[in-house]
């Protein structure tokens, strides 16, 4: 059970990485590039710590209740 849910939330994060691919595309193209930063600072965080922090630690999670890879 414990794997299907780990392996769930590992898909979801995949999911949502890809359709955030084009969140800063339509955020250049309704926002001048001098606002960028400002208007959507927090989208754009959140969007960088998923990436870089919390989809590894899915992956690896994953991985580890999986059991493959890392014996």
């Amino acid at each position: 059970m414990l794997s299907v849910m780990v392996t769930l939330f590992s898909a979801v994060m995949e999911v949502w990485l890809i359709g955030y691919a084009e969140r800063p595309i339509d955020m250049l193209s309704d926002t001048a590039p001098a606002e960028i930063w400002q208007t959507h600072r927090a989208s754009l965080i959140g969007a960088g710590l998923m990436g870089v922090l919390v989809r590894p630690v899915a992956q690896v999670a994953r991985h580890a209740v999986n059991n493959i890879g890392l014996q």
